[in-house]
């Protein structure tokens, strides 16, 4: 956390879907669009990675792995 935000670290809490986002200012919630398209991006990211790793061990054993 940056030194700077007056916010207490108690205050300041990861974005998680579902949270309630009726107190949340415009730049909170373009902050938390941000946070959650990063998040898509990384998750997306490691299944073509999981993907990759599979078709391989497919390639290299043969057949279907689950």
């Amino acid at each position: 956390m940056d030194d700077s935000d007056p916010r207490s670290a108690s205050q300041v809490s990861p974005a998680r879907a579902g949270d309630d986002l009726a107190r949340l200012s415009e730049a909170e919630l373009t902050e938390r669009i941000e946070i959650f398209r990063a998040e898509i991006a990384r998750i997306e990211a490691e299944l073509r990675r999981r993907t990759s790793v599979r078709a391989a061990a497919e390639a290299l054993f043969g057949g279907k792995t689950s």
